[in-house]
């Protein structure tokens, strides 16, 4: 995996806990309407009723992948930090914190700090290979 594969996970793992979220909430909401009112319906006649337990697994199953998820995308995001923070150029720590933390563009990390894009891409470059060079020297990431 190179640096900017490594980098790029602190995004996709974001990305896949906000769809696992968007998932719970869609199944919360749909247990919340089709749960019967009391009144002067009959429970035992309502096809509704049936959906309920599936929901109620399904809702289980995915607090269980989310909180396994969760687990694994902090585990990485910490050590996406660390290596970030190892680099001893502070210019270069902002542009990857940036680009890969926050998800800026180029052209937006440019307006952000001041400097052409060209003189962003560059920075980008070193830092890539600052972050390279980590990776190679700890074979743990």
């Amino acid at each position: 995996m190179n640096a900017e594969e490594f980098l790029c996970q602190y995004q996709d793992s974001k990305a896949r806990l906000r769809r696992l979220e968007e998932e719970r909430q869609g199944i919360r909401d749909l247990v919340t309407h089709i749960t019967p009112g009391y009144g002067s319906v009959s429970v035992r006649h309502d096809p509704n009723m049936q959906k309920i337990p599936d929901a109620i697994i399904r809702l289980e199953e995915l607090d269980k992948k989310y909180s396994e998820e969760s687990r694994r995308a902090v585990e990485l995001m910490g050590q996406i930090h660390d290596v970030i923070y190892m680099i001893p150029d502070s210019k270069l720590r902002e542009i990857l914190a940036m680009r890969y933390i926050l998800g800026y563009q180029i052209k937006h990390i440019a307006v952000e700090t001041g400097l052409s894009v060209s003189r962003v891409s560059e920075l980008h470059r070193r830092a890539l290979l600052a972050i390279s060079e980590q990776l190679r020297t700890n074979p743990k990431l």
